[in-house]
């Protein structure tokens, strides 16, 4: 994706970074399957943030997004099972322009932003509000391999959007805490 007004191509530096990224998710086993833990956070994550019919996912990057912790509300569930799909390309939703910035970004409603409101996510499932934070490789905090985050059909009053800031960089620290500790048990 080229961005005209900069002169620069979108997610330059998340593209730079993929081949290390991707190694690093799939050394540390993050990016085949379902996680428990990160499926329990998500829960905690949804009911927590605020948002009506919420759905949070833990988020890895590589070549392609992996959700190793998903929840999706009741209200989106066909027969209780869980719908959406635990794999996403880095062309679509908010979180590939988390781990490029390496910040958390709030957007109370997306469909204000030019550059946010043309994404596949919001046209294709309606999701009108976003907040994320990235977590670091625990043995390189430079390197961002995932995000927490939170999305919802419908727009946040604008005054949310600090509590948001707060509340998504409050929870990745939280999971910022799971993932180091997962790794350190590993080594």
């Amino acid at each position: 994706m080229f961005d005209a007004t900069s002169g620069t191509h979108q997610l330059a530096h998340l593209r730079a970074q993929t081949p290390a990224r991707l190694a690093r998710v799939h050394e540390l086993g993050l990016f085949s399957e379902p996680d428990a833990e990160f499926d329990r956070f998500a829960s905690a994550l949804a009911r927590e943030s605020g948002t009506e019919e919420a759905m949070a996912m833990v988020n890895f990057l590589g070549d392609r997004q992996y959700f190793a912790g998903l929840w999706v509300p009741p209200s989106a569930r066909i027969d209780g099972a869980v719908t959406m799909s635990r794999v996403m390309s880095l062309e679509h939703g908010w979180c590939p322009e988390v781990v490029d910035r390496g910040k958390a970004l709030p957007l109370y409603d997306v469909c204000l932003s030019p550059r946010f409101r043309t994404n596949e996510v919001a046209n294709e499932f309606g999701i009108r509000t976003y907040m994320g934070a990235p977590l670091f490789d625990p043995q390189d905090p430079t390197l961002p391999i995932g995000t927490v985050c939170v999305i919802g059909k419908r727009p946040r009053p604008k005054d949310d959007g600090a509590e948001m800031l707060a509340f998504i960089k409050s929870r990745a620290e939280q999971a910022q805490f799971l993932l180091n500790r997962r790794v350190h048990e590993l080594l």
